[in-house]
């Protein structure tokens, strides 16, 4: 999805590359396709939502590596059901927020150390526009997008003096195989993987603290 079209655009360039997702097979298939292009790339077989193989993968990271200067916290569950269907699925919010929110405060929390003491870092959190128009039947999914959202934007202002920055980017609907369960979709327009990627790196680049879609901006205005 977007995390492996980020590193197809990345592999050009002199970065080096940490490919983490559940799937062993698929980032060798995605290493191999980044040394084509010419980048450098490691991957770690790692559940995220696991917290004992979160901090192994952080371990490795570290003692192999030194660290990472910049993080892209782009892995994500998502459940669209109605609350009317959800009174005994506690599990579901639980789920989502152990991945979206957990998971990337966890490897934020990891990582901030070696940033600080290296005087500069980055870290860009993939979010949604849901967050900004707070979308129906999306209430685990949003509230740990949401949460991500908050406690990074403070963080921020926590690290501004330190040549630290956390970027925020809202996406829309992407067509990826994250949406595919959801028949509706294959009837709404929605955003190809590789803008989405080029969207979500213009953070990296620019250093931005918030990356909006004027919709999503509408939408705040709207709320306000």
């Amino acid at each position: 999805g977007i995390g492996l079209a980020m590193a197809q655009m990345l592999a050009p360039t002199s970065a080096e590359l940490h490919l983490v997702a559940r799937s062993e097979d698929k980032l060798s298939t995605a290493k191999a396709e980044i040394e084509k292009l010419g980048g450098r790339a490691h991957i770690h077989p790692c559940d995220l939502s696991d917290e004992t193989q979160c901090n192994g993968m952080i371990d490795t990271i570290k003692e192999e590596f030194g660290g990472i200067d910049i993080l892209i916290n782009n892995a994500g569950r998502s459940i669209r059901r109605r609350v009317t269907e959800s009174y005994d699925r506690l599990h579901d919010y639980r789920r989502t927020m152990e991945l979206n929110y957990f998971a990337s405060i966890r490897l934020i929390l990891a990582f901030l150390p070696g940033m600080k003491e290296r005087g500069s870092g980055q870290v860009v959190n993939i979010l949604t526009m849901g967050c900004q128009f707070r979308t129906p039947r999306f209430s685990a999914y949003i509230a740990s997008k949401l949460a991500l959202d908050a406690a990074s934007r403070c963080i921020a202002a926590e690290l501004k003096d330190q040549n630290i920055t956390l970027s925020q980017v809202y996406l829309p609907l992407v067509r990826t195989p994250m949406i595919a369960p959801t028949q509706l979709y294959s009837q709404v327009a929605a955003m190809d993987v590789e803008s989405a990627a080029e969207r979500s790196l213009r953070a990296l680049i620019t250093g931005q603290p918030r990356v909006m879609m004027p919709l999503g901006v509408i939408a705040e205005l709207m709320h306000l």
